[in-house]
């Protein structure tokens, strides 16, 4: 197994960096960290659903 890195060349690796950046800005704007729940203002989402989408989005 070798340990020495890949060679990219510096436009690919700036492409890869836009690309990762895109990635990273749609997943906070998309990710739910927290909500609310009580007995008189339900919540947009069940909880089961809010924990299956918060540990996906964690991953």
């Amino acid at each position: 197994m070798s340990t020495q890195p890949s060679e990219i060349s510096i436009t690919r690796a700036l492409d890869e960096l836009v690309l990762i950046d895109k990635r990273i800005q749609k997943k906070v704007t998309e990710v739910n960290f927290i909500t609310s729940i009580s007995k008189k203002n339900k919540s947009f989402i069940n909880p089961e659903q809010f924990e299956q989408n918060a540990k996906s989005d964690w991953q």
